[in-house]
Formats: structure tokens, sequence, C-alpha cells
């Protein structure tokens, strides 16, 4: 009996919480102040930025899978897409003049390596036009806190401005209408980002040291480890005879032709280990692969002992990863550089930031369908289609003009 009571209490209780919980979403919706959180950032230390880039500088596998995606996910290219044509043709020329694509890329790879990226939207003379983007070094940037080093918000929980650090130790001020701020990512109400080296930090530092370690071995077993005894039963050596001993082994190269007395005994020592060595480091860089989201072979480059259907499947999960970061830059291009661009040129509609296909493969598979459901009826060839497959394409804008060949005047 005593069990089904405390089933019952617990039933009751849950029961108790439920409508304790529907009461506070009604009042939620009656009153904006309940659904306010303060936003905080993390208490305990993060990474320091200057160590994770040179991380990204020293590691080949975590420089090579950074460098993957920034490939992956701007090389396909991408497309500005608005309901109005003279608002897209606008959008496309400010693309082009500002450089959108190579300032993606850079805020890319600083998401990556530092967890966040950030822009400056340059205005022409008179401040009434964006006309240019400009990458800041995160390193050097923060968000604007209170004494308290809680960052400051809006009503909407968004930055009010930036803090900009530089090397000579001058203070910058930047409000947020200026700074375009790209995040990878966030946990909790953290509006800092996460990169993908600092959860391989450890794992980073400690692959290096075994690397140095097994270079160290390698190299002793080209050049082993030269022992030498000085003396026997019937030679006491003096300091003088080991010293004349050391100073011709310390200048002993694979050239050097050297001769002692019988009662000098030379040996050559090669260290052992290296393969335990090699067992380890293998480890740590799976740890690695596992850490950016990347198969082995993609970062290295080698295929052996791959299985091709574990690899088609992490293909395809490599690709869903490359299209989330693809919608996460669309959603920050969009949110913070074309609505305020919009907003200068005096228009209400906000292009789209489309991305092309990722997978070479699935590209094609894409207009051979299209093709063949043009030629069943299924769909007309009209311009709006032909100028459809020529961005999906990134073909050049045919000319609607007839050229006659092979005629002279």
């Amino acid at each position: 009996m005593a069990i089904l009571d405390n089933l019952r209490g617990l039933f009751t209780n849950r029961s108790t919480d439920a409508t304790k919980l529907h009461k506070l979403a009604s009042a939620s919706n009656q009153e904006d102040k309940l659904i306010r959180t303060e936003s905080s950032e993390v208490l305990y230390a993060r990474k320091p930025l200057l160590k994770l880039e040179q991380i990204y500088y020293s590691d080949p596998v975590i420089f090579n899978g950074i460098n993957f995606y920034v490939r992956n996910t701007i090389g396909p290219g991408f497309r500005i897409e608005a309901d109005n044509p003279q608002v897209q043709e606008n959008f496309e020329k400010w693309a082009q003049m500002t450089r959108l694509e190579g300032s993606l890329a850079v805020s890319l790879s600083h998401m990556l390596v530092y967890g966040n990226g950030f822009t400056e939207l340059v205005d022409n003379v008179q401040h009434d036009r964006t006309v240019a983007l400009a990458n800041i070094d995160p390193k050097t940037m923060d968000l604007a806190r209170d004494p308290q080093q809680r960052p400051l918000l809006d009503a909407r929980g968004d930055p009010i401005g930036y803090i900009q650090t530089t090397q000579t130790g001058q203070i910058i001020k930047l409000p947020a209408s200026k700074i375009a701020h790209f995040p990878l990512y966030t946990i909790g109400t953290s509006k800092l980002g996460i990169g993908l080296i600092e959860p391989l930090f450890k794992i980073a530092i400690i692959k290096l040291n075994i690397e140095e370690g097994l270079g160290q071995t390698i190299f002793r077993h080209g050049y082993p480890l030269a022992i030498a005894t000085v003396g026997d039963d019937k030679h006491e050596p003096t300091p003088a005879d080991i010293d004349i001993v050391h100073n011709e082994l310390k200048g002993l190269s694979y050239k050097s032709d050297i001769c002692f007395p019988h009662w000098v005994k030379l040996a050559f020592e090669k260290p052992s280990g290296a393969e335990k060595l090699k067992d380890c480091l293998e480890y740590y860089i799976d740890q690695e692969c596992a850490g950016l989201g990347l198969p082995k072979a993609f970062i290295t480059g080698r295929g052996e002992g791959s299985n091709k259907a574990t690899l088609d499947i992490q293909s395809i999960d490599v690709e869903r990863n490359i299209q989330m970061i693809q919608r996460k830059l669309s959603f920050c291009v969009e949110q913070q550089l074309f609505k305020r661009v919009a907003a200068q040129l005096g228009v209400t509609e906000v292009p789209r930031l489309v991305w092309n296909e990722v997978n070479p493969e699935s590209l094609n598979q894409r207009i051979d369908r299209l093709t063949k459901e043009i030629q069943v009826g299924l769909l007309e060839p009209t311009d709006e289609m032909k100028k459809y497959i020529q961005q999906v394409e990134r073909l050049p804008q045919l000319r609607t003009q007839s050229l006659e060949l092979g005629r002279r005047k």
C-alpha cells in the first residue's frame, strides 16, 4: 500500500505542476515581462583565442579539416533571390561591390577557429549607404558589458554594441548597427559562439607532443645514440681520456671515420617504442576527426580500410553539417546585412541568400530530373525555368541575338 500511495502522490504532484505550468504559460501570454530572460556568458574560463589560432597553424589535421569546411561551404557558391527583380538586381550588384563571397569565406574561417566572426559595415562619406565589408580579428572583439561584466542587451536580447581592443591597447566602442556577428555554436543564453578547435584543445596539445616524441624516436633510429665505454681491467681511464673520446663522438656523423684504442668500446643504441607511439598518435587523430565531424578519409585523403557503405553514410552526415552552416550564414547575412541595406535603399523586401548544391552528384541528379520532367510535360521550358537552371549551374546568361556563322561581309 505504501508503494501505491507514493505513486499516487507522484502523479498528483505532476498534475499540480502541470496546472502551475499551464497557469504560468497563460499569464505569459498576457504579460511580456514573464517571458524575458537574462542573458549571461559562461563563468568558467574559455580557451585563449591565440592558443586556438596556434593550434590551427600547427596541427595539419585540424588545419585541413577547417579548410575542408570552408571549401565545401563557400565553394559551391550562392545566389540572391527576391520577388522583386529590381531588388534582386540591386542586391546582386551590392554583393559584387562589397565582395560578399570573400567576406563570408573569412567570416566562416573565424567562426570555425575562434567560434565567432565579426564584420564591420563600412559606410560612404554621407553615412547613408554601406559600400564595403571589413572583417575584424575576433581576438580583438568582445561584447559591450556593464561593470559586473554582464553583456549589455536590448529588449530583444541582442547585444547593443561591441568593444574592440587594438594591439596598442586602444579601446573602440562599436554600435551593433555597424557590426555583423557570426557565431558558430552557442549554448545556453551566451551570445558568444564556440568553434571547432576549442573542444579539441587538450586532444590537440597531447597529439602535438606525441608527434614530437615520435619524430625524435624516428630520428634516433636513423642517427642512433653512440655510447662509448672507456677503459678496461688493464687500462684505467683518466678524466682527460674520457674527455677526448667524448669530444670525438660529439662531431660524429654518417660521414665520420673514427679510430679508438682497443680499450675503448663503441656501441649504438636504437630507441624502442616507436610502434606504440604510432598507435597512440592514430588514436588522437581519430579523436580530432570525430571532433571535426569529418571522416578520416576526407582529411588525410587516404581510403585504406574504409568501407564504401560507411563512407557514403558519413558523406551524407558531412553534407548535412555543411548545409547547417550554410543556413546559419544565410540567416546572419539576411538579418544583419540584407535587412540593413534594404532599409538604406528604402525597400521593404529582404532578399534571400540561397546556396547551390553541396554535392555535385546531387546537382547532376537534379538537372537530370528537371530534364525528364520537361520531356514528359510536367514542367514547361519557360524563361523563368531557364534562368533558374542557369543560376543553379552558374552558367552565363545567354544572349538573345542570332549569330550567322560562316558568312562574311
